[in-house]
């Protein structure tokens, strides 16, 4: 079988499915996806953010903290990222 394209196009299909993935708590599979968001549409906030939030889940909490960090770079405003970088703060 070969590798499928990933195609700019499709970066908000990749970010939903990562979105949906989280919901049903299947956090590696959300993170696939968006971090196929991510290299379609590098420094987007609420990607970065969405990676952290699964790396979080996933244990992966140095992961997490680079990902939150580089959201604040993109947007110094997002409260998610600064609450994640918090609780992270703890571990």
């Amino acid at each position: 079988m070969s590798k499928p394209k990933f195609e700019p196009k499709y970066v908000d299909a990749y970010f939903n499915l990562g979105t949906v993935y989280y919901d049903l708590g299947k956090h590696q599979k959300s993170l696939e996806n968006l971090e196929t968001a991510d290299r379609l549409r590098p420094d987007d906030d609420a990607t970065l953010y969405g990676m952290a939030l699964n790396q979080y889940a996933l244990g992966k909490f140095s992961q997490s903290r680079e990902n939150c960090a580089k959201a604040l770079k993109v947007n110094p405003k997002n409260e998610n990222a600064k609450a994640l970088l918090k609780l992270l703060q703890e571990k």
